[in-house]
C-alpha cells in the first residue's frame, strides 16, 4: 500500500513539475512571459507594458528544451496601448479571449495559417486596426472578436468559415463591404450592428440563420 502511494505521489509531482511559468527575451528586445505544461509546447501569458513592434518567436527555450509557441493565452497583451505591430509565429494554433483587448495603436494583423480558433473579444477595441487577414484553417469567429475596431476597412474571410459570432464586427464604422463565404450557415446577433459605412454584403446560399441587427 505504501509503495502504491509513493508511486502515485511521484507521478503527481512529476506531472506538475512540467507546468512552469518562465520569461524569455525576443529578437526585438522585449521580454515575454510563457507557460508550459509539456516539454514540447508553450503558451504566451499576460505581459504588460509592451510597445512598438513585437515579433513572437515560433520557438522558445526553457532549460534544455526548445518549445513550439502554439497559443496566445487569454489577456496576453490586453491594454498594451503602445503596441503598433505584432508578427505572429507560423507555429500558432490558437488565440485566447481578450488577447489583444484595447491595443489601441495596433494597426494590422495577419493570423497564421495553422490557427483554428480565436477567442471572444480577442481584438475588441483595437481602434487603429485597419486590415485583418484570416487563415483558411479558421472555421468560426467568436463573439465580439473585432467589436469597436473603428478603423477596420477590410477583412478577408476564409472559404473554410462556417459561422460568425454575435457582435463580431459591431461598431466597425469604416468597414464598407463584406463577402460572406459559401460555407457560412449562421451569423450571430448584432454581428454588423453600427457598421455605418457598410454598403454591400454578399450572402451565401448556405446561410440558414441570421441574428437580429
Amino acid at each position: 500500500m505504501k509503495r502504491l502511494f509513493s508511486i502515485v505521489l511521484m507521478s503527481f509531482v512529476a506531472l506538475h513539475a512540467l507546468a512552469i511559468t518562465f520569461s524569455a527575451v525576443t529578437t526585438t528586445g522585449q521580454t515575454l512571459n510563457y507557460n508550459s505544461t509539456s516539454r514540447t509546447t508553450a503558451e504566451v501569458q499576460k505581459t504588460s507594458g509592451l510597445s512598438g513592434k513585437l515579433i513572437i518567436p515560433a520557438q522558445v527555450t526553457r532549460s534544455i528544451w526548445d518549445l513550439d509557441v502554439t497559443s496566445i493565452g487569454d489577456y496576453s497583451f490586453a491594454e498594451c496601448q503602445e503596441l503598433i505591430r505584432v508578427t505572429l509565429p507560423a507555429s500558432l494554433t490558437s488565440i485566447g479571449a481578450y488577447a489583444f483587448l484595447a491595443c489601441s495603436h495596433l494597426d494590422s494583423v495577419v493570423i497564421p495559417s495553422k490557427v483554428t480558433s480565436i477567442g471572444n473579444s480577442a481584438f475588441h477595441l483595437c481602434s487603429s486596426l485597419t486590415h485583418v487577414t484570416l487563415p483558411a484553417s479558421l472555421t468560426s469567429i467568436g463573439d465580439m472578436v473585432f467589436m469597436n475596431c473603428h478603423s477596420l476597412t477590410h477583412v478577408t474571410l476564409p472559404a473554410s468559415l462556417t459561422s460568425i459570432g454575435s457582435k463580431t464586427f459591431y461598431g466597425c464604422y469604416q468597414l464598407d463591404s463584406v463577402v460572406i463565404p459559401s460555407k457560412v450557415t449562421s451569423i450571430g446577433n448584432s454581428a454588423f450592428e453600427n457598421c455605418s459605412n457598410l454598403t454591400r454584403v454578399t450572402l451565401p446560399d448556405s446561410l440558414t440563420s441570421i441574428g437580429s441587427y
